[in-house]
């Protein structure tokens, strides 16, 4: 089996990985081709090209990687011409997915081409669901609450749940062998994420900063953990070096055993809103962008939350600033009452458990369902539903 592969975002990469991973173990002869990032290079891929130029959010990232991406796009249709793999799955980055599959699909029509992540039509431009059923022939959701956009759609769904949340919820971290490593002993810990992008971590180390300095008048004695994402690991000690509260810097891998040890968060929002939720960690949820993005967000996003554990609640259970409404004070104020005791921590204590169980998926491993549903389709084979 021959598959043609799109990943050009880091959370895409760990997707396509896990994919991959489980495909080795129904296919007995599995060749990648295509383009991902490191993990999907550990399953044998040879990428096309670099990625990590597309890994871009808002329409001013996205207008500066244009040129790229179109190029790079070309370079997959051609690909896939003269390799002629039984299947093409785009996974994640609707933006350039949306690019690719088009010009495959002129370029070599017979390639069936299945979408993993759906588009957010949830949240803004919901137009985006009729294209999708246009290009692709199959759309992998990570949500339940995701079909329900796509059902009145000719395109097979297939609702596989998220790997990487399954992945975080049977490996929860370690609190206290964390804090007996790093010397922390009853002082409060805050776990603070600006983001996996060097975009994010400009836009939200300074500010962050300046929630930590207003933090310390309330709790003078709490320390500061960081979860270095892959792609921001070089730049985080530059970044952070001017926070008043020194922070201990502790690479990806070790992120669950931080946010375990961890008594609340201040975070971007992202997939790492639940990876904290999992590891029982209280938070609150932050997000700057530029100006151009800010306004497009305004225009065109009607979602009413940000983070992932209030869109699956349909409340808001985390509280969130995002763009005009970071109110530095107002971060800080908010953050020193999950720092103690008392009903802002038991409410999202109290919601945690059940929200975890809509997201990650409990059945089934959700790569081990993406699997399948890869096999069927490239088979020709599109049941409405996939068990």
């Amino acid at each position: 089996m021959k598959i043609l592969i799109s990943a050009v975002e880091p959370s895409a990469d760990a997707l396509g990985a896990s994919l991959a991973a489980s495909l080795r173990q129904t296919v007995s002869n599995l060749t990648l081709v295509g383009c991902g990032g490191p993990l999907l290079e550990n399953q044998g891929l040879n990428s096309l090209f670099d990625t990590q130029p597309f890994s871009a959010i808002g329409p001013t990232q996205a207008l500066i990687a244009l040129p790229a991406a179109m190029k790079a796009a070309q370079s997959l249709s051609e690909l896939a011409q003269n390799e002629k793999p039984d299947v093409a799955i785009f996974i994640d980055s609707w933006s350039f997915s949306r690019l690719a599959a088009a010009k495959i699909r002129h370029k070599a029509p017979s390639v069936r081409r299945i979408k993993y992540v759906a588009p957010q039509v949830w949240a803004s431009r919901p137009g985006r669901a009729k294209q999708l059923a246009q290009l692709f022939d199959g759309l992998i959701c990570l949500f339940d609450f995701e079909a329900q956009h796509f059902e009145h759609l000719d395109v097979p769904v297939c609702v596989a749940g998220h790997s990487g949340f399954q992945a975080a919820l049977a490996n929860k971290g370690n609190g206290s062998d964390f804090r007996k490593r790093h010397a922390i002993g009853e002082e409060s810990l805050l776990a603070v994420l600006p983001g996996s992008r060097r975009s994010e971590l400009e836009l939200h180390a300074k500010p962050f900063g300046e929630v930590l300095t207003l933090l310390q008048k309330q709790i003078p004695d709490f320390k500061v953990v960081v979860a270095a994402a892959p792609a921001v690991a070089e730049f985080l000690s530059e970044r952070t070096k001017g926070w008043s509260t020194p922070a201990i810097i502790v690479d990806h891998k070790s992120r669950y055993d931080a946010f375990a040890a961890a008594d609340a968060a201040l975070t971007v929002s992202g997939t790492v809103t639940t990876e904290l939720a999992i590891n029982e960690t209280p938070m609150v949820v932050c997000y700057k962008m530029d100006a151009l993005t800010g306004i497009w967000v305004d225009l065109f996003v009607t979602a009413p939350y940000a983070s992932l554990v209030n869109i699956a609640a349909d409340r808001k259970v985390v509280p969130e600033f995002v763009q005009r409404n970071f109110n530095v004070p107002e971060v800080a104020r908010t953050l020193g009452s999950l720092l103690r005791e008392g009903p802002p921590r038991e409410t999202q204590l109290t919601a945690f458990p059940e929200l975890i169980n809509q997201l990650a998926g409990t059945v089934v491993p959700a790569a081990d369902k993406a699997a399948q549903a890869v096999i069927q389709w490239s088979e020709g084979k599109f049941p409405k539903t996939i068990e």
